[in-house]
């Protein structure tokens, strides 16, 4: 662990009043509200049976990161070293492991790419998500380990719910799809 604060610390030491405005707005890429405009649009105007795997792959990553969360209870970069200043720690509710904002974008940005089937937007996706998981660690608010959890928990869920989903469409065993929505009524 110290060893990864020590580089938040390395990380901190780059900062610049224009990195902050840079790594604030990316790292709003990773939050609900960009979220429920990027599934709404696509649910209403592109595809509705896309919107709602989306949607569904996003919300189930998020009860799964809630969970992780409290299982493990890692304390935030900040609360185990007062050295590490937090830039924007309204969006640090709770514990740090894994990072919410990098496993949700990761969730919502595989979902894209797996159904968009572009090259360009492979890299394009890659290079948000890596950007999204750096930006919580320029803010200070999560370590390495938190943000690459989130990225292989977000990527992973994303192959498991399509394949939830998919089956339950393939066998009209929708009940599975009320299942895996429990939680997120919950």
């Amino acid at each position: 662990m110290e060893m990864m604060l020590e580089m938040l610390k390395a990380i901190q030491s780059i900062r610049t009043p224009l990195f902050n405005q840079v790594f604030q707005w990316i790292t709003m890429l990773g939050e609900d509200t960009f979220f429920i405009v990027l599934v709404t649009v696509v649910y209403w105007c592109i595809h509705k049976n896309f919107g709602y795997k989306m949607g569904l792959a996003y919300l189930t990553s998020a009860v799964i990161n809630v969970a992780l969360k409290e299982t493990f209870r890692i304390p935030r970069p900040f609360q185990l070293d007062e050295e590490i200043i937090p830039i924007r720690e309204s969006t640090a509710g709770g514990y740090s492991f894994p990072s919410g904002h990098s496993q949700c974008a990761s969730s919502l940005l595989t979902s894209l790419m797996i159904q968009l089937k572009k090259r360009w937007f492979y890299w394009f996706g890659a290079l948000l998500i890596g950007l999204i998981a750096f930006s919580r660690m320029y803010l200070g608010v999560h370590t390495p380990m938190d943000v690459i959890a989130g990225v292989a928990l977000g990527v992973g869920w994303v192959f498991v719910s399509n394949a939830l989903f998919d089956y339950a469409e393939r066998t009209e065993r929708r009940e599975l799809l009320l299942l895996l929505a429990v939680p997120i009524l919950i």
